[in-house]
This record gives C-alpha cells, structure tokens and sequence, in this order.
C-alpha cells in the first residue's frame, strides 16, 4: 500500500491512542469511527448531523462496544485487516471525487464500505448510508 496522505492525521493519531485506553487488541473500525465522532469539526461530524444522528448515542455505542473486546492479548499487526479495507476504500473515494488527500468524510465512506464491521453496521443501523454520506458531500 502506497503512503496515503490524510487531511486530519489527528484522525488517526487518536485512533491509535484509543486502541491503548481501551486495552484493544489492534485498531479496528470502531476506533476510526469514534475517533472521527471525537474529533466534532471534522466534515464526517457535520454530514452525520445533517443526517440527523445523534452523535452522543453512536458514541456511547462504541465505547460500551470497545469494553467489551477488552483484551491482554495484543494481535501481532496493531492495525486490523478491516481498517486496511478501510483505509483502501477512503483512499478510492478520495480519488473518485478527484482528491489527492484522504479526509474525514472519506474515511467514513471507507467504513460504511467495508460493511462486516461493528461500526458500519452501527450507522447502517442508524440510517447513515454511503448514498447519503455521498449527497450531503455533493451539497
């Protein structure tokens, strides 16, 4: 995989540092998401309170979800093969809407994407769909 350049690398700096507080195994897609819900000025944030979630509630989900994968056994990659898929698909909707940097909104695609996650089932769940994550960009 080629170095993919992020608008907000807070993003995933965050993301890494929420693995740690919450003893996961390896960064997965819940952390991505929570960490962009932390982040609240991110176009992600914006786009899923014009779609009308309640961003509290989505948190609250993900770190009653985190708890409870707890864990003192650490994979051998830091990095889950989710969020590689992840990562792949926000880098393909960068450059679909002829981006060269990957930001926010476009991780959250990749999330809603790679659809066997906790997370994207969580915002399926809610009523958030690349349809309209697509739309509300477009806007």
């Amino acid at each position: 995989m080629k170095t993919l350049k992020f608008r907000s690398e807070s993003i995933i700096s965050s993301a890494e540092e929420l693995v740690l507080s919450f003893s996961s195994p390896s960064m997965d897609a819940e952390h991505l998401l929570l960490s962009i819900i932390n982040d609240k000025n991110n176009g992600a944030c914006k786009i899923l309170k014009k779609i009308g979630i309640d961003l509290g509630r989505i948190k609250a989900e993900l770190e009653r979800e985190l708890k409870a994968q707890k864990t003192n056994q650490y994979d051998l990659s830091p990095i889950s093969q989710k969020v590689f898929k992840i990562l792949d698909y926000a880098q393909s909707f960068a450059k679909e809407m002829g981006k060269e940097i990957i930001d926010a909104e476009h991780l959250l695609l990749g999330i809603l994407k790679e659809s066997t996650s906790f997370a994207s089932k969580l915002l399926l769940d809610n009523g958030v769909s690349i349809e309209k994550v697509l739309k509300e960009i477009k806007s």
